[in-house]
């Protein structure tokens, strides 16, 4: 039997603390990828286990934990929420990932990431269709693009690739940038761990990792 997955979405909003949810399923109705958006107020842990819990129970699809993406997030009108120790100040300057949204309609989706550094925020974006590689590529560039907001001295980067892939007992997302300076290219690696967040946000803070090396040197 096909499942519904806008009624699967509109069941998971009604979860208390979701706002948002999106499915991606594969030709054999299994989720891909599961990615909710939920005000703070409750561990990300526990939002995937009362996702999993409720599609189980109601439609009878188990779902595999590391494909369910959380981003949580103020509500209306106030800046993104991430997790206390994301919002603490960074000792050396480096630029903090505050937040993620993911937005899809009709076969495409956007992903927009807030940025800080010294009280100062950016918000970047990214826009295409809603494959497992397009998310995490758009991902990648709208942190990117947060990151020439909030130093419009950076010098010119372009994603050359991402993946998140198993390293051990756990998932880990790699991004490989090409930077551009004065006249020669670079390459510029970052790696992280993907956390209760989901792999979009891993690849938003792989991103971090490689240029704050370089804005650091």
């Amino acid at each position: 039997m096909s499942i519904d997955w806008p009624d699967v979405e509109r069941a998971l909003c009604r979860i208390p603390h979701v706002t948002r949810a999106h499915v991606v399923p594969d030709e054999r109705d299994s989720v891909l990828e599961l990615h909710i958006v939920a005000t703070p107020g409750k561990h990300p842990k526990q939002v995937v286990r009362d996702v999993q819990s409720l599609v189980r129970a109601a439609f009878g699809v188990e779902v595999d934990r590391n494909v369910v993406s959380v981003v949580q997030l103020e509500e209306e009108g106030t800046p993104a929420s991430a997790p206390a120790q994301d919002l603490q100040p960074a000792p050396d300057g480096r630029t903090l990932l505050v937040g993620m949204t993911l937005q899809s309609q009709h076969g495409s989706s956007s992903v927009s990431v807030v940025l800080s550094r010294d009280q100062r925020r950016a918000t970047g974006g990214s826009h295409r269709s809603s494959t497992a590689v397009g998310l995490h590529r758009m991902a990648a560039e709208a942190t990117l693009a947060a990151l020439v907001e909030l130093h419009p001295g950076l010098p010119s980067s372009d994603v050359d690739g991402v993946e998140v892939r198993p390293l051990g007992v756990r998932r880990v997302a790699l991004v490989s940038l090409a930077h551009r300076m004065s006249g020669a290219e670079d390459v510029l690696i970052g790696t992280a761990t993907v956390r209760a967040a989901g792999e979009l946000d891993a690849v938003a803070r792989a991103v971090l990792d490689a240029v704050n090396r370089r804005l650091r040197t």
